[in-house]
């Protein structure tokens, strides 16, 4: 599963000259707490609801956070445009990023949100978090097409090669395959689809017995 299967095409953005005003409105009316920032149709950076909830606080760590994050705060609190309250440089996906790749990339850099671009850097759509929920919370009968249609044929197997259920998340796989290496690539890759929660492998392969 790829990241344009779950990502948002119409993205609702601002420009760095954006008054910081006028991007708190976009925040309400969209219902979204976070926007790519686009400057001739590049992608410069991120703004989140974090960004304008530090015009609010008083500019003092209070010994909190670091010199650098206090630092950070405080020309936030300064800000008046979305440049000057932005993420420069944001983490970004490719539309054809497996979705564990753009959940690896949440985790690491501890965001919410990925703008997604093309090879010449253009904007072409975000994946959130609740996009990757989302695409966790499929039904088990998308999970084992999923399986079947993509992993399978990606090994040289049909569709119909080995005895795949999934129940509640938990995939179920049995059969033979005469390849070992070909049988741990598909056991460690199924457990990257979206909505597998498990996997009991009973697959057997003669020509590593042998």
């Amino acid at each position: 599963m790829r990241v344009k299967e779950v990502m948002t095409q119409d993205v609702v953005t601002v420009t760095p000259s954006t008054p910081l005003k006028e991007a708190s409105t976009r925040f309400l009316k969209h219902r979204i707490s976070g926007m790519p920032v686009v400057e001739r149709g590049r992608v410069v950076g991120v703004l989140s609801e974090s960004d304008i909830v530090a015009k609010e606080t008083s500019g003092y760590s209070n010994g909190e956070v670091s010199r650098a994050e206090a630092s950070h705060l405080r020309r936030e609190r300064a800000a008046e445009t979305v440049r000057q309250a932005m993420t420069p440089r944001p983490v970004t996906a490719e539309p054809w990023f497996p979705i564990w790749a753009a959940a690896d990339l949440m985790a690491v850099n501890d965001v919410n949100r990925l703008p997604v671009v093309d090879g010449r850097g253009s904007l072409v759509g975000i994946v959130t978090r609740d996009d990757l929920v989302r695409a966790f919370a499929r039904s088990d009968g998308a999970v084992e097409r999923d399986i079947r249609e993509n992993l399978l044929p990606s090994i040289d197997l049909t569709p119909s090669a080995l005895d795949v259920t999934v129940a509640r998340g938990v995939v179920t796989v049995r059969g033979e395959i005469d390849s070992h290496l070909a049988s741990e690539c598909l056991r460690n890759t199924i457990h990257l689809v979206p909505g597998v929660v498990e996997v009991d492998w009973q697959v057997e392969t003669p020509t590593a017995a042998a």
